[in-house]
């Protein structure tokens, strides 16, 4: 009998199931979410929610993008940097063609997913020069899918370059004060110098700000398309509705 009992005690396995609407995903979500898995393990943490896009316009997506990130954290990519940039782009495609949840999580997850992409180029056999080409272009395909990272990067790039111009203004006003000297005058070189460095400075800026341009272009384009996906769609279901 006592072999019996010990036998169903080592049988029985306790499980949570979270179930809710989860739109959107919040933290307080996120916060029980936490505290289950700590309390019960992960594999015996259950989450059962709507996916209703009719009724609800986000479906509920928190446990597949927890998961794509976990997947992307354990996955071994190429070690050619054509290859890796190719896996990692349709690793980032894959993570953004899965619903979108909004608010703070969705930050905080497109944060995540981030950096295990970046972490991933870290953990290849790349030299610098290879590894910093494609953060670069990986850094153009993350921007896309980050309007407040792009618009503040755009911010700070139009600040820097209006701060180059104004440098070099200055440079070029002090180098008219050595108008009447020689070209050989220490001075005049030195001040000569500072603004072929200054301009260097400047077409670099304006080429990363050109550059941020055309990824909010892209973006803006792509937000535009999906305004308009989701109004067909919600003019599609009241048709069927009547």
């Amino acid at each position: 009998m006592r072999l019996r009992e010990l036998f169903e005690e080592r049988k029985k396995k306790v499980v949570a199931v979270m179930p809710g609407g989860f739109h959107p995903f919040h933290p307080g979500h996120k916060s029980l979410y936490d505290w289950a898995v700590d309390t019960f393990g992960k594999p015996n943490v259950y989450v059962a929610a709507t996916d209703d896009t009719k009724s609800r316009p986000f479906p509920f997506a928190i446990k597949q993008k927890l998961a794509a990130i976990e997947l992307l954290k354990q996955t071994e990519f190429s070690e050619d940097p054509e290859k890796l940039l190719a896996e990692l782009t349709e690793s980032w495609q894959q993570w953004n063609a899965i619903a979108k949840i909004g608010g703070q999580t969705e930050f905080e997850l497109n944060k995540n997913f981030s950096t295990a992409l970046s972490k991933a180029i870290g953990k290849a056999s790349l030299d610098k020069k290879e590894q910093k080409e494609v953060l670069f272009k990986l850094d153009s395909i993350l921007l896309q899918n980050d309007p407040n990272k792009l618009q503040k990067e755009l911010n700070e790039i139009k600040s820097s370059l209006s701060k180059l111009k104004t440098e070099r203004t200055q440079l070029e006003n002090n180098l008219e004060f050595f108008s009447h000297s020689s070209s050989e005058n220490p001075l005049y070189k030195n001040v000569e110098k500072q603004i072929k460095s200054c301009q260097t400075k400047i077409d670099k800026t304006q080429e990363e700000y050109i550059r941020l341009k055309q990824i909010k272009n892209a973006q803006i384009k792509l937000a535009n398309q999906q305004a308009e996906d989701a109004l067909e769609n919600e003019e599609n279901h009241e048709s069927e509705g009547d």
